[in-house]
């Protein structure tokens, strides 16, 4: 019964006529080697898979056919079969090219101090051949270990029966180099930030149509409309949200290029912003614009450790009454607007596209921001309404209170704006909050209200400002 179970063993999968019985005399053992991927591509297509396709779809190595050749006669021979000297075809097996292993590669990438015989005893163990030549050690890998090719494949094996538990944990040193991290740091910095603020990144295309005299073009363009590498971020994101259905927050980091001097010029370039449906809002009022400014100025302050100015401003392609200019110490950054609703309407947006660009090359280094200890005695604030002229500056209104009062004033901020038939034409009214404290004791109402005054008076003479009754 033992014998028939192994001659049936050594069947192989088919019909009833090549199949092992008792009246067989003799057998043919074939070993051969597969390609891998056709026997992968075959199997998934025929739905078919069995032992064996999934042994050889892994491209085992071509020494193993003589070697399951061998082993499978071997075994027969134990129970009385005659073995006959095997045939070969196909290209004769290449012999694996011998490894040159540095015996100081070992200490240098493990730690670990191992004498050459003692490597060369953990790699005869895996089934290697090794040979000693002065410092080295050559070393051809066993035909059934095709994954060993490099010198750092036996340190790996070295390490692995040495014991892993005895390598040290050594934080390598990291040597000086001449690149600096800087430009790669404050990029960093900046997707941090508009992160924060709710904005997500978005990497828009570098080529397409221009008529800029400065623009660059390629030399093999794929298309007419992907002619000349862009000098703007502002089509990318238009066209981006023109493409989703919703408003979005989004932003790129990016580079672009220009035409100076007959030398190409690249710079980075930030831009970011978002759409939005169009309100009933008056046409001197726009909330999408304002929250934008307000993320502009949290964004620089984060970035630079600063407050950054931002002033009426133009700009091609924004709408003329929504447009600013961001700088940072009287050094402008960039800008930040409403684009054009033509331009919008151009790209098919459903309502109006606000949108941040900052010059990445122009922002100044960060400054750390320093602080004084606040007052132990409590504050006090008056609200004052203020009629005053429609082309004046909430800002310059802030600034001169803080500059009439010194030390005395904590804050000063406009937080609403009327314009109206009860102010009349070309005038508006400003809500302004004034927070008085001193450091040296509890400010009275006489001195609050003496400091008023003077505010008042500031404003009348600077801009004409009145009370609203």
């Amino acid at each position: 019964a033992d014998r028939e179970r192994a001659l049936g063993l050594a069947g192989l999968m088919g019909g009833a006529s090549s199949e092992v019985t008792p009246q067989t005399s003799s057998i043919v053992l074939e070993s051969a080697n597969f390609t891998g991927a056709r026997i992968r591509r075959m199997s998934a297509e025929l739905g078919l898979r069995t032992e064996a396709s999934a042994r050889h779809e892994k491209s085992l190595a071509p020494a193993l056919t003589d070697m399951g050749a061998a082993r499978a006669a071997q075994l027969l021979h134990q129970f009385g079969a005659t073995a006959y000297r095997p045939h070969e075809f196909g290209t004769p097996l290449q012999a694996a090219a011998p490894i040159a292993l540095q015996v100081r590669d070992v200490e240098r990438l493990l730690g670990l101090d191992l004498p050459a015989n003692r490597i060369a005893a953990h790699l005869t163990a895996l089934g290697c051949g090794v040979s000693a030549q002065s410092d080295a050690l050559a070393v051809v890998p066993p035909p059934w270990r095709r994954d060993l090719t490099l010198a750092t494949d036996l340190v790996e094996e070295v390490a692995r029966i040495e014991g892993y538990e005895r390598i040290a944990a050594v934080v390598p040193s990291v040597p000086a180099h001449d690149i600096s991290s800087e430009k790669f740091a404050l990029e960093s910095r900046i997707a941090r930030a508009l992160a924060a603020l709710g904005y997500r990144e978005v990497i828009t295309h570098s080529l397409g149509p221009s008529s800029h005299d400065a623009a660059v073009e390629v030399r093999n363009p794929l298309s007419e409309e992907q002619r000349f590498l862009r000098d703007s971020l502002v089509p990318g994101l238009l066209e981006y949200l023109a493409g989703v259905a919703v408003p979005a927050r989004i932003f790129e980091l990016g580079q672009i290029f220009a035409r100076a001097n007959g030398k190409i010029v690249e710079r980075t370039a930030l831009a970011f912003g978002f759409s939005a449906q169009r309100t009933g809002e008056p046409a001197w009022r726009d909330s999408s614009f304002l929250h934008l400014k307000g993320d502009c100025e949290a964004f620089v302050r984060e970035v630079t450790g600063r407050d950054a100015d931002i002033a009426p401003g133009a700009r091609t392609d924004f709408h003329p009454g929504k447009t600013a200019a961001v700088s940072v110490d009287g050094a402008g950054i960039g800008f930040v607007g409403c684009v054009d609703p033509r331009l919008s309407k151009t790209f098919e947006l459903d309502g109006n596209c606000y949108l941040c660009v900052i010059a990445v090359d122009a922002i100044p280094p960060y400054a750390t921001p320093h602080y004084r200890p606040p007052s132990r005695y409590p504050s006090t604030y008056r609200d004052l309404a203020l009629v005053l002229d429609v082309a004046t500056a909430a800002g310059d209104v802030e600034t001169t209170v803080a500059s009439t009062l010194g030390s005395l004033c904590t804050g000063a901020r406009v937080f609403d704006e009327y314009r109206g038939a009860q102010v009349g034409e070309g005038r508006k009214s400003l809500a302004l909050r004034v927070t008085l404290q001193r450091f040296d004791a509890t400010i009275t109402d006489e001195e609050a209200d003496a400091a008023i005054a003077r505010v008042l008076e500031a404003l009348r003479e600077r801009f004409g400002a009145a009370l609203r009754a």
